[in-house]
């Protein structure tokens, strides 16, 4: 089994597959820079946070009342949509992938009243997701660690739930729109279309507060494992995890001298939103390597670690 530390492996594999510059600041020179608070991946954090919570009985308490409410649908859309209880919240599993030792986090395990394990992983979105989208190769990475720990699963239900709340324009004995004053999904400008080709006669645009009311904020999906699935997703994994591996044991060897070791950026449309941007666009302008040199510092004084004593120009060149 390789000696490196124990891996969040598709976090990181995926992170690698899709950026491999994002990959190395974040995973083996450990530079966590964290999602904007008001960006749709931390607030999707905070929500699944939150139905962990209230998974374990346990009260909402996020400081954002939007989050806990959110969340609070969402445990309720769950219960109300199926009959199977989740038998684990949040469990950590560790087991052997291709050689390493890697560790899984999924949201949860669930149980079907009639018999079954499945992988239970909430994903939250702006915009519901087209009906059966492609399995999420995670789903099979889980099955096979969990296996290894005596979890036979059967296959994977996905909970999804709008990072949105209802919100109902109030229609003011005028005729006038009034904008709902929480986050929440509406369309004030049909209503208002709405009510002026019905001469502000409220009874022609009860339609429009109807489709409003009936909108989808959650839907569930549960899909069973294809035969040999599992086993050929596991299989198609073992190149690029074992390049990953072998790049990410040129880094620490290098580490904490990462100007020794670089990457290529892809350029791919997520930069523009990437929470490295800055880091990487310094790099880019400045030369090999200063920001990130700067970041390791702020970082190694975070921590009260004692900063390298070589730390010259010459390697990080």
């Amino acid at each position: 089994m390789t000696h490196l530390p124990v891996l969040r492996a598709y976090s990181e594999l995926s992170t690698y597959m899709r950026c491999s510059q994002m990959w190395a600041y974040r995973f083996p020179f450990g530079l966590e820079v964290p999602f904007p608070p008001d960006s749709p991946a931390a607030r999707g954090i905070a929500i699944d946070t939150q139905v962990a919570r209230l998974a374990r009985d346990e009260q909402v308490n996020d400081s954002d009342p939007f989050i806990n409410k959110i969340a609070i649908r969402t445990w309720a859309d769950w219960k109300a949509s199926t009959t199977m209880e989740l038998t684990h919240v949040a469990p950590e599993f560790k087991g052997e992938f291709h050689g390493q030792e890697i560790v899984i986090h999924p949201d949860g395990i669930a149980k079907h009243p009639e018999g079954g394990l499945y992988v239970w992983d909430l994903k939250t979105h702006l915009k519901m997701p087209m009906a059966d989208p492609a399995p999420d190769p995670q789903f099979a990475l889980y099955a096979h660690i969990l296996k290894q720990n005596g979890i036979n699963t059967k296959g994977y239900v996905v909970p999804r739930s709008l990072q949105r709340l209802p919100a109902l324009p109030r229609i003011l004995k005028s005729g006038r729109v009034q904008k709902p004053r929480s986050c929440g999904l509406t369309d004030v400008a049909t209503y208002e279309t709405a009510i002026s080709l019905a001469g502000h006669y409220p009874s022609a645009y009860k339609e429009e507060l109807e489709q409003v009311r009936s909108m989808r904020f959650f839907r569930l999906d549960k899909t069973e494992w294809l035969l040999g699935y599992v086993d050929a997703v596991i299989a198609e994994m073992e190149i690029p995890f074992k390049t990953m591996l072998g790049d990410r044991v040129c880094a620490m060897q290098t580490a904490p001298m990462p100007g020794v070791y670089r990457h290529l950026r892809v350029g791919f449309a997520g930069c523009e939103r990437c929470r490295y941007k800055e880091l990487c666009q310094d790099e880019m302008v400045s030369g090999p390597q200063p920001g990130l040199r700067e970041a390791l510092k702020e970082q190694w004084a975070r921590e009260g670690a004692a900063e390298p004593e070589e730390f010259s120009e010459d390697i990080l060149s």
